[in-house]
């Protein structure tokens, strides 16, 4: 089998001089960037495959909701205890996702029935809402007033 001479690859030695104690010193010439030699292409010209990409971080998932969400309020004031506590209930077993006054108050005004005196109460405070400039959720201890002022029975506040 006959081979193929390849052609070297590697520089010459560079000159040599001495110093002054008469040992030989190589010197090193700084070559310029333009005749720096890139190694061969592989056999075939097919070029090297590019390092694989780093994986892109994944965003965070969603929090895993716990509990069941109430059920929608009708507006009857001989439910809107149990209504609220469900409300808050759930809320506290999700703080972790419900953690600021406005994601409370805007899931809230999403649990009120359709076609019922409590959605249209719901669609008013969303309307005073979106009215403000700039909107103004307000806190969560205003809205819970707001519904008890609304919803709960005289004579239960007065217990």
């Amino acid at each position: 089998m006959q081979t193929a001479a390849v052609p070297s690859t590697t520089k010459p030695p560079a000159p040599t001089s001495r110093n002054p104690k008469g040992k030989a010193l190589l010197a090193k010439p700084n070559p310029p960037a333009s005749t720096l030699k890139l190694p061969p292409q592989p056999p075939g010209g097919n070029p090297l495959a590019p390092p694989p990409a780093a994986p892109m971080a994944q965003p965070n998932p969603p929090p895993h909701i716990l509990g069941t969400a109430p059920e929608p309020y009708n507006g009857k004031g001989d439910t809107a205890i149990a209504f609220w506590n469900a409300l808050e209930n759930y809320f506290t077993v999700n703080a972790t996702t419900f953690d600021t006054n406005v994601k409370k108050v805007l899931l809230a005004l999403t649990y009120f029935k359709q076609g019922t005196q409590a959605r249209d109460w719901a669609s008013n405070h969303i309307a005073t809402i979106l009215a403000g400039n700039p909107v103004n959720y307000g806190t969560w201890d205003d809205f819970r007033d707001a519904f008890k002022a609304q919803f709960i029975p005289l004579e239960h506040k007065m217990k």
